[in-house]
């Protein structure tokens, strides 16, 4: 598992959609370009450090909320145990914690 160092977290990003609500396929030209454009996630882990000079030491989001995040903001990891794809990215580019639906 990856474990974020410092100030980062990682976030676990929302699939894209590949039809649409009536079930039309979407073609996707660029596939690296989709994945720039995720914002929603689940946050999986955070670092120790993360939040500490923005609230307190205290945190608004916790592992297992669905988060908002900078558009362009964190890197793609893939974790080798898994090969599931990750973002790690500065806790200042959390922007929301997504509550309900």
């Amino acid at each position: 598992m990856i474990k974020p160092a410092g100030y980062k977290v990682l976030v676990k990003p929302d699939p894209i959609e590949e039809y649409t609500e009536s079930g039309i396929e979407i073609i996707r030209q660029d596939p690296e370009k989709e994945k720039a454009s995720q914002q929603t996630g689940v946050l999986v882990k955070a670092g120790e450090k993360a939040w500490m000079d923005l609230c307190d030491g205290g945190s608004w989001a916790k592992e297992g909320d669905k988060v908002a995040y900078a558009k362009y903001g964190g890197s793609f990891i893939k974790d080798p145990e898994d090969e599931e794809e990750y973002v790690l990215l500065n806790d200042k580019d959390i922007n929301a914690v997504i509550s309900g639906e």
